[in-house]
């Protein structure tokens, strides 16, 4: 009862976040990709709340592919990673869909031929049991590790192309795409852990199927709460914007764009603009963006991210104890300053200076 409850809950939490996303206008390729999925988690839980024993017993295709969703999740994880960094996505879609094929053929095989008989979430291996059967189930582990790390040092890239490029929403953006992989990889853990305790009796059935069944349904509680408050979507950000090794810049040259970006930031204060980006300060100084990029991380030693909200963290002090602006709460001024979210303006701060934006105000009164 309490595992059906629990399951019911994320099947209505996956067709909620579904509907919602295809109810959005504009929708992106990434949009599409987090529909797949949505959809793979709905099929994933349904295919536990219908049971292995009874509904699912005779139908080898159907339990084929139950088996191979663990390693569908994380390779539409890793798509989806490519398509935020304006990768094609074709090359991983077709080697993925290669191996998902290979999966599902193999434990149909595994299933119709009777080296293995599904019980509950459990593979029995027959006597007669072809010796490549038994590599199937670890294999996964081996897919985990190779797929999680490509994804990781994707999400590196992503990470520093985002602050090379963009001046706010860098924490929301990076931090929800952390929350994606890492809260799948840690179910992922959990789950097999526990199918590995019931094939040793360390626990029953019956409770790996709740366990199972409530990590699943939170996970996907997790993802689509994240997924409403963030609209689904990432700025795309390519790789190609932060090369400049060819540029060609000198040194002496470089000290002079340098001090004329120093002194168009300190002259224009583009940097109240909240949705600021590399792109508009370049357009702003008539510059190509990627030696402006270049000027930054060379010459200043930082990231366009860092460096635009040292300015706004330098205006936010010079105002907060302003006579001007005592009528304004601290937030209202950090907005003001052009940030545009409280999490981002306070991890900024602290980063800057080392205390909180109220002591601040306290010690400078």
């Amino acid at each position: 009862m309490i595992k059906n409850f629990i399951l019911f809950l994320g099947l209505s939490i996956s067709l909620f976040v579904i509907v919602l996303l295809l109810r959005k206008p504009k929708k992106k390729v990434s949009d599409y990709l987090l529909i797949v999925w949505f959809s793979a988690s709905f099929f994933h839980l349904g295919f536990f709340f219908l049971g292995f024993n009874y509904l699912l017993a005779d139908n080898y295709l159907l339990i084929a592919f139950g088996n191979t969703l663990p390693a569908l999740h994380i390779f539409v994880n890793s798509i989806y990673i490519n398509v935020l960094r304006s990768k094609s996505i074709f090359p991983l879609a077709y080697i993925y869909g290669f191996v998902l094929l290979a999966y599902v053929g193999a434990y149909y095989y595994m299933g119709s031929s009777g080296s293995t008989v599904q019980n509950g979430m459990l593979l029995s291996y027959s006597s007669n049991a072809a010796r490549w059967t038994y590599f199937v189930p670890p294999s996964f582990l081996l897919v985990y590790l190779v797929t999680g790390a490509y994804i990781l040092r994707a999400i590196r890239i992503y990470r520093f192309n985002f602050k090379a490029i963009y001046s706010n929403n860098i924490h929301s953006n990076i931090t929800w795409l952390g929350y994606w992989f890492w809260s799948y990889m840690v179910g992922s853990i959990i789950i097999v852990s526990i199918i590995l305790s019931t094939d040793f009796g360390l626990v029953s059935v019956h409770m790996a199927y709740i366990i199972v069944s409530a990590v699943l349904s939170l996970q996907i509680f997790f993802l689509g709460q994240l997924g409403v408050t963030n609209n689904f979507t990432f700025d795309q950000v390519s790789d190609k914007h932060v090369k400049y090794a060819a540029s060609g810049l000198k040194e002496n040259r470089k000290e002079i764009l340098k001090q004329q970006l120093l002194d168009y930031l300190q002259s224009s204060k583009a940097y109240l603009n909240p949705n600021l980006s590399l792109q508009d300060l370049a357009l702003g100084i008539k510059l190509p963006a990627y030696q402006i990029s270049q000027l930054i991380n060379e010459s200043l030693q930082t990231s366009f991210y860092d460096l635009i909200n040292t300015y706004r963290v330098s205006e936010f002090k010079n105002r907060i104890n302003n006579p001007q602006y005592k009528h304004m709460s601290i937030l209202g001024i950090a907005l003001d300053c052009g940030f545009n979210s409280k999490s981002g303006f306070y991890k900024s701060f602290k980063k800057h200076t080392g205390m909180s934006p109220s002591a601040f105000k306290k010690i400078s009164f």
